[in-house]
């Protein structure tokens, strides 16, 4: 990802967080500045679950996971997350406002955690989650997320990219 999405992202709707409104503002999971309704945020989550065909046996990989919003409701559906966002401060809040015991987070780079992983093989995920941040990407950056994809899973893998 650029310098200047990291720049932007180090730098969007920074708030203190004291309640999990506060998170859906951080992440822009607004309509007119106001956190989507519950009922809108489940059907987003049922989505991303149901198209990926979550179950108990996933090990799930979430680029580009933000404050761990989406991620927290994920775990009980899945026997693992890594989590994975290069905004330090979204890392911050997923650590502390959406800890779930089977969900590691780490504050870097999606493709440079992709490296990370083909190189140290620490973790093979089942499915892949890019979600909502699809256009973040040049079509170079995720033609080699992709590469790096197969790499890690031997060509076996779900993946869904949104947004």
């Amino acid at each position: 990802m650029s310098l200047d999405w990291k720049r932007f992202w180090s730098s969007y709707r920074q708030k203190e967080v004291t309640q999990d409104e506060d998170l859906f503002f951080e992440v822009g999971k607004t309509v007119n500045g106001n956190p989507v309704s519950a009922e809108a945020f489940q059907l987003s989550v049922d989505c991303i679950a149901r198209r990926l065909d979550l179950s108990k046996a996933d090990r799930l990989l979430e680029l580009c996971c933000g404050n761990g919003l989406v991620t927290r409701c994920l775990a009980p559906l899945v026997a693992e997350i890594e989590a994975v966002d290069f905004a330090e401060h979204l890392i911050e809040h997923a650590k502390q406002f959406s800890s779930v015991k089977n969900v590691r987070y780490h504050c870097t780079d999606a493709i440079v955690y992709l490296h990370h992983l083909e190189r140290s093989h620490s973790f093979k995920p089942s499915k892949i989650l890019l979600g909502d941040c699809l256009c973040y990407f040049e079509p170079s950056s995720l033609a080699e997320i992709l590469r790096l994809c197969r790499v890690l899973t031997d060509d076996r893998f779900v993946f869904m990219a949104s947004g």
